[in-house]
C-alpha cells in the first residue's frame, strides 16, 4: 500500500478525486505504491528543470546578468575567505578539506593546461602503415606547452653536483637521523621524532605547543657558528650560519635545517671584507661542510667561490672554446611615430573600441619618457663623479706638491749646513769625492763606499764615481805601506758615517 501524510484516504478507485485527495497530504518525496498507473506516477514526479533553459531559449536573459555574474564571481572569493575565517570546530575541518582538494583539482587543472601545446618527442606511438625513407629516423611527437618545473630542478641539481668539493656522500637511513618519541600516559603513541644530528635554528624560531611539535630538535645539537676556509687564502675564520641551503639527503632535512657531511650552508663573510665588482661588500656566501658535526662537536667547511669552479671546469679541457657573453646593449629611445591616432578624449573610454588604441600609445609613450629619465640620471651621476674625482685629484695633487716643496726646503737647509762643515774641516778634504747626497759611509778595502738615496741625482750627473773606487795597480813607485792620510771629509750633501771600531 502506498504511504499515509496525516489522514486517511479511504477506499476508491483511482479517479481525479482520490489522486486530488493523495495530493493534499501526500510529501513530493514519498513513495507511491506499483499498482498506481502511469499518469499517477507522472503527477508526483519531479517537475520539469529544463523550464528555465527553455525560457532563455524563448526570450534570453537579462541585459546586465553578465555584468552581475562578474560581480558575484568576484565576489565569491572573499565570501569564502570569510566563511574560512569564521568556521570553527568540525564545520570547519570539513570546509578546509574541501577546499584543499579544490585548490588541488585546479593545480592539476593548470598542469595539464600548460602541458599542452608544445612538441615533444613520444616514441611510444608507432605510426600505423609503411613509412616513406625520410621518415624512418623520425620519431612520433606529443604536445605540451612547458617542461615540468621538476625535471628543470633535477637537470640543475645534476649540473651542478660535480661542482663542491664534496660531490658525493654516504646515505643516511631514517632511523639513524631520527628517534622515536614515545608519548602519552601509557607511552603508546609514537608519532613524534627527536633528531640525533646537529641543526641549524634561525634567531627568530619560535617552538610550537609541545602537544602539536611533531619533530624535536635538541638545544644540545643546535649550532650557529662554522670554522670556515677559505680555499685561496688558506685560512680558517669562524663564521656565523644564515641558513641552509641545500642537504643531500632530502628536501625535509633541508627544512628541519639539519647539518650533515656535505650539506651546502650559508654564511656570514661581512667580516672578511669581501666585496664585489662593483665595491659592494658581499654579506652571505656557501660553504660546504666537510666532516661530521654529531661526532665532532663542529662544524668544519670549505668556501664555495663560483669564480673558482668556472676555472676548474675551464681548465679541465683547454681545448675546448670558452663562451664569452655578450654584453647588454642600452636601451635606446624609440622615436615617435610620424602620425598617430587621436584617440583621446570621450571615444578612448574604458568601454570604447579604440581604447587599446589609446592604452598601446600611452603605455609606449610612459616608457620613451622614463628611459629618457634614466639616460638623463645616468649623465648627472656620471658628471658628478668626474667632477669629484677631479676633485679629489687636485687635492692629492697639492698635497703632493705641497709635500714635495717641504723635502727641496729642508735638503737646502741641509745643503747650506754642509758647505759651512767644509769650509771649517780644513784643505784635507778630499776633492776626488763625488758631490751626492750620502746615506752611509763605509771603508770597504780602505777605500770609501757611497750610498744614494733612492731618486737623487749627482750635480754632475753621472753614476760612474758611485761606489769604491777602483784599486790602484801596484807599480815600482808604489808603496803598500800605511801612511797617515787625512781624514776624508763629507761635502755639499748630508751623510751618514759609520766608524768602525778597528779604524778610530
Amino acid at each position: 500500500m502506498y504511504e499515509k501524510r496525516g489522514a486517511h484516504f479511504g477506499r476508491g478507485t483511482w479517479n481525479g478525486r482520490t489522486v486530488a485527495r493523495i495530493t493534499r497530504f501526500l510529501h513530493p518525496q514519498a513513495r507511491l505504491p506499483l499498482s498506481a498507473p502511469k499518469w499517477v506516477i507522472g503527477i508526483f514526479a519531479p517537475p520539469n528543470t529544463n523550464a528555465s533553459e527553455e525560457h532563455i531559449k524563448r526570450h534570453g536573459r537579462r541585459l546586465d546578468y553578465y555584468e552581475r555574474k562578474r560581480k558575484r564571481e568576484a565576489r565569491a572569493v572573499h565570501r569564502a575567505s570569510a566563511t574560512a575565517q569564521k568556521a570553527f570546530g568540525l564545520k570547519a575541518k570539513i570546509l578546509h578539506a574541501k577546499r584543499h582538494a579544490e585548490k588541488v583539482q585546479m593545480k592539476k587543472t593548470l598542469k595539464a593546461h600548460d602541458e599542452r601545446n608544445v612538441k615533444q618527442k613520444d616514441s611510444s606511438t608507432v605510426p600505423d602503415g609503411a613509412l616513406p625513407t625520410y621518415l624512418l629516423d623520425r620519431e612520433g611527437q606529443k604536445d605540451a606547452k612547458a617542461l615540468s618545473t621538476a625535471i628543470k630542478e633535477k637537470r640543475k641539481d645534476k649540473a651542478a653536483k660535480y661542482t663542491v668539493p664534496l660531490p658525493k656522500v654516504r646515505g643516511i637511513a631514517e632511523d639513524e637521523m631520527f628517534k622515536v618519541m614515545r608519548t602519552g600516559k601509557s607511552k603508546k603513541k609514537a608519532w613524534k621524532r627527536m633528531v640525533t644530528k646537529a641543526t641549524f635554528v634561525g634567531e627568530g624560531f619560535t617552538r610550537k605547543p609541545v602537544k602539536m611539535e611533531r619533530f624535536v630538535r635538541p638545544m644540545a645539537l643546535r649550532y650557529k657558528k662554522a670554522n670556515v676556509t677559505h680555499p685561496d687564502l688558506k685560512a680558517t675564520f669562524q663564521l656565523q650560519i644564515l641558513g641552509v641551503k641545500k642537504n643531500p639527503q632530502s628536501p625535509m632535512y633541508t627544512q628541519l635545517g639539519v647539518l650533515t657531511k656535505g650539506t651546502v650552508i650559508e654564511v656570514n663573510v661581512s667580516e672578511l671584507g669581501m666585496v664585489t665588482a662593483g665595491g659592494k661588500v658581499v654579506f652571505g656566501k656557501y660553504a660546504q661542510i666537510t666532516n661530521n658535526p654529531e661526532n665532532d662537536g663542529c662544524i668544519n667547511a670549505v668556501l664555495l667561490e663560483r669564480q673558482r669552479m668556472q676555472l676548474d671546469r675551464l681548465l679541465k679541457d683547454p681545448s675546448k672554446p670558452a663562451y664569452v657573453p655578450t654584453p647588454p646593449k642600452e636601451k635606446s629611445v624609440r622615436p615617435a611615430r610620424e602620425m598617430m591616432k587621436n584617440v583621446q578624449g570621450s571615444s578612448a573610454g574604458a568601454g570604447s573600441g579604440e581604447f587599446h588604441v589609446y592604452k598601446a600609445s600611452r603605455r609606449r609613450e610612459y616608457e620613451r619618457l622614463k628611459l629618457m629619465d634614466e639616460k638623463a640620471q645616468k649623465e648627472t651621476d656620471m658628471a658628478e663623479f668626474e667632477r669629484k674625482r677631479k676633485e679629489w685629484e687636485d687635492q692629492a695633487e697639492a698635497k703632493t706638491a705641497k709635500n714635495r716643496a717641504k723635502r727641496q726646503k729642508k735638503k737646502g737647509r741641509s745643503k747650506g749646513n754642509t758647505t759651512e762643515k767644509e769650509s771649517t774641516s780644513g784643505a784635507g778634504a778630499s776633492a776626488d769625492v763625488p758631490d751626492v747626497p750620502l746615506k752611509k759611509r763605509r771603508l770597504v778595502s780602505g777605500k770609501e763606499l757611497i750610498f744614494r738615496k733612492p731618486g737623487d741625482e749627482s750635480d754632475e750627473g753621472s753614476e760612474d764615481d758611485i761606489g769604491p773606487a777602483p784599486p790602484v795597480p801596484a807599480g815600482p813607485d808604489h808603496d803598500d805601506t800605511p801612511t797617515d792620510t787625512p781624514p776624508v771629509g763629507v761635502i755639499d750633501a748630508p751623510r751618514i758615517t759609520i766608524h768602525e771600531e778597528d779604524s778610530i
